[in-house]
């Protein structure tokens, strides 16, 4: 509560940092230029139309549109009186800068125009009243006009480089959760799906089979410690701590079909020896968290029996194949989740491309990085 409460006063304190200077200057310069101006109001009503001025630009940020109105209002007030030329056109200037900064561009635009013939009534109340020469009210118009755009312009091109930094900023926040979720659920569901499956056969075999109970129970073990592993890395990501890389390459490949192998499932695997220096790590970690979800989605939504894991280096590219005998289950496919959504993002990522459906031979997961990439991702771990 206390980091809501003060957040308000920031923008005030901030904005006092130029107040101020402006005022001093504007005020000041206001009362010497008035000096001496015969038949008009004198040092006093000047400076207060200065300070009045400044003082409107500090609700700029919640009406910015309303204080460049007001600003050329009291400007208007200051030559309808008589008095001179002067600083006065400081805060005339800030009001359009903050208009642009702070609206839209439809309201800052409505806003400059109205401001513009506001200070122009108070031109012609002065070569009407106090005989100012005509070309020099027609020439101060139009440059109030100029100036105000010209700030206004300004201010709304500042703006509009601000929102792109914070959406920028935003999409990279947005990319990172997405990201560490996609690194959950590939770590830890997957270990979850390899608990649960070696838990049932577990209770299956419990009073028939000793020696297989204690394989799943090794194998839940082993699971549960990789699992922990994968979530203290995502925690540690999160309190923005040093952790070590828990990123997996090929050479893991093995030990995770074994581990869903002794949950029951056939898996024939064709893994030949390639190296990171060949791939680069980002690649082979993609290679092996897509073997990882398409054995874990077989765990957990398939029917089948028998899964066919072939990963190979062609000439062009990494190539990643998972296919297994499951067929369609009644009532058609269930909508994509995280589990596919992340494995073609990260073949996307590497500039490759990962599709997953049913073909006459069961479901397959086929994934294609270009060799390109591999060489690229090899070069920024050396």
């Amino acid at each position: 509560m206390a980091q809501f409460a003060s957040t308000p006063r920031m923008p005030v304190i901030t904005d006092l940092t130029w107040a101020l200077p402006l005022t001093l200057l504007t005020g000041v310069g206001a009362g010497f230029s008035s000096v001496g101006n015969v038949g008009a109001p004198g040092v006093v009503t000047a400076v207060l139309l200065a300070i009045t001025s400044c003082a409107l630009l500090l609700i700029s940020r919640r009406v910015p549109a309303l204080v460049l109105v007001g600003t050329a209002a009291l400007m208007t007030v200051h030559f309808a009186v008589g008095l001179p030329d002067g600083p006065i056109w400081l805060p005339l200037i800030a009001a359009a800068f903050f208009a642009g900064r702070y609206a839209g561009v439809r309201t800052w635009a409505w806003s400059v125009v109205v401001a513009a013939c506001v200070v122009l009534v108070g031109f012609a109340m002065r070569t009407l009243v106090w005989d100012a020469p005509v070309m020099q009210s027609w020439w101060q118009s139009v440059g109030a006009l100029a100036l105000c755009l010209a700030a206004a312009l300004l201010g709304s091109v500042i703006r509009g480089r601000v929102e792109r930094a914070r959406e920028r900023v935003a999409r990279v926040a947005t990319e990172e959760q997405l990201a560490m979720a996609r690194d959950l659920h590939d770590g830890v569901g997957h270990g979850l799906a390899v608990i649960a499956m070696q838990a049932g056969v577990a209770l299956h075999v419990l009073d028939q089979d000793p020696a297989a109970v204690r394989r799943s129970l090794q194998a839940i073990r082993d699971t549960s410690r990789e699992s922990l592993e994968a979530l203290r890395g995502e925690l540690s990501k999160l309190a923005g701590q040093p952790q070590r890389s828990t990123s997996r390459t090929l050479a893991d490949v093995p030990a995770l079909v074994d581990r869903v192998r002794a949950a029951g499932l056939d898996i024939a695997v064709d893994l030949p020896r390639i190296g990171s220096d060949r791939c680069g790590r980002r690649a082979e970690s993609a290679a092996y968290s897509i073997v990882q979800e398409s054995l874990t989605n077989v765990l957990r939504h398939s029917d089948a029996s028998a899964v066919e894991v072939v990963i190979d280096v062609a000439e062009e590219a990494l190539i990643i194949e998972v296919r297994d005998d499951g067929t369609p289950r009644k009532g058609g496919a269930k909508p994509a989740g995280l589990g596919l959504a992340g494995m073609r993002q990260r073949a996307s990522e590497l500039g490759g491309e990962c599709i997953a459906g049913f073909t006459d031979r069961g479901f397959l997961v086929s994934a294609r990085i270009p060799v390109s990439t591999l060489t690229a991702a090899g070069q920024e771990q050396s």
